[in-house]
């Protein structure tokens, strides 16, 4: 037989978005970078999930380990030396959402059992190395998988201005990253829910006695309710009246960094009291929740018990100012769980990388070293780039060179930066009543945040899709990419537009072919695409398949001029067509020939 190889050149709408950058580089060297020469992990931890389905079953005394109930599981960690063990998520880990969940690229978000996610500290003494330890772990068919603890850091310092002449005086004219978004639009319209959102800042803690802070601050009513030095509400944390500190392990919350303090007032200082800022949602609740070290860093496994603490409590926005650039399975699937409960907003970075992995071009100039940093990359993390007071990108902000939807990692991955908030001379809220201003990504990830919990006060949202579909459909198309809150608040139902793009497709030649599966010269091909709507829902989607641009129009006959896709696509769903679209190869076709073929979809109301 004769083989055939088809090139689809697919029709689809895409957002492409070329970041524009400001003219210099805005103090870049007052901005944390992370220095990739330094070591990843901390040395000694390894992160290790055991399989859901197995026998394991961890016991700890006062965190040293005793026994995993597996013989030769215990074998193993003897033999590495194994010294303590930490249960990464026990408030929430085996709680697991039925619901069928998306990110706003359509990729489906799975919500796994993290109930057997542990840290392990291993007798230095006996681990050679980390690697390799964690490759016998590996081994074990006990364990899902096991990794390095890798370490993170905040994204930003360094003052922007003299933060002495910022303080005892309103500041809310300095605050040009409000109106840059459109945040105060929504403080005029109704609220439509009594409960206030709660925005969990996981950071280097807050200084919880902050005039402009303190009237904001999250309580657990059970604990400020019950007993001193009792666990109250039974979550394994005595006292956690504000919070809890996962750094000192301790309820008594405070801010050695000042970080975490500067982010909380973005997002939700207190409005109207006639002293320093105003929160981008002066309404919300600040719940602190310290995992960060004084130094601006911090490790995934304190992070995901950070997590695991937001999820249980109820936060309804989770505001992460810190990332790596080495991807955690567990760090990802503790968010995919979290995802199921609340919105997520991370920093996208400092370091002037695209997070495309491959070369990019950007001011004339070709970027060589890309990569995505995490979490924000992640499909179901909305990750915000820091832009300057015109909304260009800011000169130190990591960037997503071919938008925010469209992913060069592919469906199993689809790592974008979906938003730009100002980030650059950003005034907030800092440790001891202090008021500083600061750049970062960092900056600009609590601003979206508590803009975002404003946004959810007002308007009821299906999903968490919609909501990403409408921040991201509605940025401010001036060439910056700015997200608006004011459009995202005015969306409707009818303004929400479909907008199909093919993902895969599979060709079937059982009938008038020889069932190999691949298309042969003479062979009657029925072709069934797979395809993804994003935002609006899609209906009546018809189909159409063409030779491409100067190929042979007689290279093959299409025997379907136009073919219903036979159903319906809901926001960001993914499906099969029912129908095939069918074509026969031309008998004539040589061997190995090559041939460029257009595939088309429409829909009713889609994008133009």
């Amino acid at each position: 037989m004769k083989k055939i190889t088809l090139f689809l050149l697919a029709f689809v709408a895409m957002m492409i978005a070329m970041p524009a950058v400001a003219q210099d580089r805005n103090n870049e060297d007052e901005v944390v970078k992370i220095d990739s020469r330094r070591r990843d992990y901390r040395d000694g931890e390894i992160l290790v999930k055991f399989k859901p389905t197995s026998r394991v079953n961890v016991r700890a005394k006062n965190g040293k380990f005793q026994s995993s109930a597996v013989s030769a599981v215990d074998a193993a960690l003897e033999a590495l030396g194994v010294d303590s063990v930490d249960q990464l998520m026990p408030l929430t880990g085996r709680q697991v959402s039925q619901r069928r969940m998306r990110a706003a690229n359509g990729a489906e978000v799975v919500d796994t059992d993290m109930s057997k996610l542990y840290r392990m500290k291993f007798n230095r003494e006996k681990i050679q190395s980390v690697r390799e330890a964690i490759e016998t772990l590996k081994a074990l068919p006990e364990v899902e998988y096991a990794e390095p603890n890798y370490i993170v850091y905040a994204l930003s310092t360094g003052e922007f201005t003299d933060s002495a002449t910022c303080v005892a005086e309103p500041l809310y004219n300095q605050q040009y990253g409000l109106p840059a978004i459109n945040v105060p639009y929504l403080w005029n319209k109704p609220r439509i829910k009594e409960k206030r959102p709660v925005i969990a800042i996981l950071d280097t803690g807050v200084d919880t006695e902050h005039p402009d802070l303190q009237a904001n601050i999250w309580t657990n009513e059970a604990e400020a309710n019950g007993a001193e030095e009792a666990d109250d509400d039974n979550n394994g944390f005595a006292d956690d009246i504000h919070g809890w500190d996962f750094v000192n392990q301790t309820p008594r919350m405070r801010d050695f960094n000042g970080h975490g303090t500067h982010c909380a007032g973005i997002a939700a200082a207190v409005g109207n009291n006639g002293i320093g800022i105003t929160g981008a949602n002066p309404d919300a609740l600040i719940m602190p929740i310290s995992v960060m070290q004084s130094d601006g860093t911090g490790d995934v496994a304190t992070i995901i018990k950070g997590i695991d603490y937001a999820t249980a409590n109820g936060a309804d926005v989770l505001s992460m100012s810190f990332g790596g650039y080495q991807h955690s399975i567990a760090e990802e699937q503790a968010l995919a769980k979290a995802y199921a409960k609340m919105v997520l907003v991370a920093a996208a970075g400092n370091d002037f990388l695209c997070i495309i992995p491959h070369d990019c071009e950007i001011n004339n100039k070709t970027r060589v070293i890309n990569k995505p940093i995490y979490p924000a990359a992640f499909t179901f993390v909305l990750g915000v780039e820091a832009g300057d007071e015109k909304g260009n990108l800011a000169g130190f902000s990591n960037f997503d060179h071919d938008g925010p939807l469209f992913s060069s990692f592919g469906e199993e991955q689809l790592y974008n930066y979906e938003l730009r908030a100002p980030g650059l001379g950003i005034v907030s809220t800092y440790p001891g009543g202090q008021y500083k201003s600061l750049n970062g990504t960092s900056m600009a990830c609590p601003l979206v945040a508590g803009a975002i919990s404003a946004l959810l006060e007002r308007k009821d949202y299906l999903s968490k899709e919609i909501l990403f579909g409408d921040l991201i459909y509605t940025r401010k198309q001036n060439g910056y990419a700015n997200v608006d809150f004011k459009e995202a608040y005015d969306i409707t139902d009818e303004d929400r537009k479909p907008e199909l793009s093919l993902v895969s497709y599979a060709m079937v030649d059982s009938v008038g072919g020889d069932g190999d599966g691949r298309p042969d010269a003479g062979d009657t091909i029925s072709f069934y695409p797979v395809l993804k709507n994003m935002w609006g829902q899609a209906e009546n989607i018809k189909m159409t398949l063409q030779v491409g641009e100067l190929e042979d129009p007689e290279i093959i006959t299409v025997l379907d001029s136009e073919v219903d896709f036979g159903r319906p696509l809901s926001s960001y769903a993914k499906n099969r067509s029912v129908n095939p679209i069918r074509f026969v190869v031309n008998p004539n076709c040589v061997d190995g020939r090559h041939i460029k073929l257009l595939f088309k979809a429409t829909c009713d109301n889609a994008q133009n």
